[in-house]
C-alpha cells in the first residue's frame, strides 16, 4: 500500500521498506514497556504452564473468534494477491 503512493517504484519501495522496519521495531518496544511496566497489564491468559486461566464459556467463542479472524485475513490477503497478478498481466497486455 505505502510502496504504491509514489509514482516512482524505486522511491516507493524504499519508503515501504522503512515503514517495514519502523513497525517491526515498534512491536519491539510495545513488547518490553509491557514486560517492563508489567503491572498495568493482565498476564497470561491462555498459554500458562498451570493451563488457561480464563473461563471455559468464555474461552470457546475467543477460539472461534481467533480462527474466524485468521481465515478473513487469509482470504484477504489471498484476493490482494489475486488482484496484483491481474493488474500486472494487464499492464504487461497493455504495453
Amino acid at each position: 500500500m505505502v510502496r504504491n503512493t509514489f509514482y516512482n517504484e524505486e522511491l516507493g519501495a524504499r519508503i515501504a521498506a522503512i515503514t517495514a522496519i519502523v513497525g517491526f521495531l515498534n512491536v519491539l518496544i510495545i513488547k518490553f514497556s509491557v514486560d517492563f511496566w508489567g503491572t498495568l497489564h493482565q498476564k497470561s491468559t491462555f498459554f500458562r504452564a498451570e493451563g488457561p486461566y480464563i473461563y471455559q464459556l468464555m474461552m470457546y467463542p475467543n477460539i472461534i473468534m481467533f480462527f474466524g479472524v485468521l481465515i478473513l485475513v487469509s482470504v484477504t490477503i489471498i484476493s490482494r494477491i489475486k488482484l496484483e497478478i491481474i493488474v500486472k498481466k494487464l499492464n504487461r497486455i497493455e504495453l
